[in-house]
């Protein structure tokens, strides 16, 4: 859970959670928590020993390094790595700190967040357009919110997270549309005509919000060695109900190739 005192962070007034289905808080996580984070991951990530829940294939592996040194298969709830306290703790430092829960609060409203899962990615991986909505609710659905955390500068060479406004007004069935190619299905065009995509570049330390009926995903990265760096996590509030995962998940909306 998550809790903190009220204080003021940047943001756009002009673009909500409520109004957009997303908000992007420049400058919300500090520097020297993400730079101990990443010092962390340097280390254990070279260990032989080292073994833990791979983002989308959900089995048990061992670090799989590019030639640049970073994993290829991200890390599934980093927080709950026990055996190796430092780098939780470093974890810990960023999704369950005041700063986290003042970017909640400020969007979301007052109250006591709890944290669902959390996915830290070392290298730029493609994800497939999707609802989290399909995979993790609250029940009635759009009580959950991601969280996207830069721990580093992102360009367009990274392939961005990319959301799609206002396509958060109810859960839709993932065969409706050509989720590969949203711009191009004139029948998404057509229901959700104000659902402009928009590529975001944050800096280090900004932090996206978004809700869980938002249609979103990540372009493919057009650089070998550049990297988008990021810890996502995903709250609802405490006293939510929360269902069971709508879709079974028969193959990962992570690209990692």
């Amino acid at each position: 859970m998550v809790m903190g005192p009220a204080t003021q962070l940047a943001c756009n007034p002009a673009i909500s959670l409520a109004s957009n289905g997303y908000a992007v808080i420049k400058g919300a996580i500090p520097s020297e928590r993400i730079n101990a984070l990443l010092a962390s991951l340097e280390r254990i990530k070279r260990s032989r020993r080292f073994r833990f829940r791979a983002q989308g294939t959900n089995s048990f592996e061992s670090p799989n390094l590019d030639d640049q040194g970073n994993l290829r298969n991200s890390i599934h709830n980093p927080h709950l790595l026990g055996a190796l306290p430092a780098f939780r703790k470093n974890v810990e430092s960023i999704i369950f700190s005041d700063q986290l829960y003042h970017c909640l609060r400020q969007e979301a409203g007052e109250g006591v967040y709890v944290n669902w899962q959390t996915m830290l990615f070392d290298r730029s991986v493609g994800t497939r357009n999707h609802q989290d909505s399909w995979y993790l609710d609250t029940d009635p659905p759009g009580g959950v919110i991601g969280a996207w955390i830069a721990l580093e500068d992102i360009s367009m060479e990274c392939g961005p997270f990319k959301i799609y406004e206002r396509t958060n007004h109810g859960r839709i069935d993932p065969s409706d549309y050509d989720f590969a190619d949203l711009e191009k299905d004139q029948a998404f065009r057509r229901d959700y005509p104000e659902a402009r995509c928009v590529r975001l570049l944050p800096a280090k330390g900004d932090v996206i919000l978004w809700d869980s009926l938002l249609v979103h995903g990540a372009d493919m990265p057009t650089s070998d060695v550049k990297t988008r760096k990021s810890l996502t996590a995903h709250f609802y509030s405490h006293g939510k109900a929360v269902q069971d995962q709508p879709i079974k998940r028969s193959f990962s909306i992570y690209d990692h190739q």
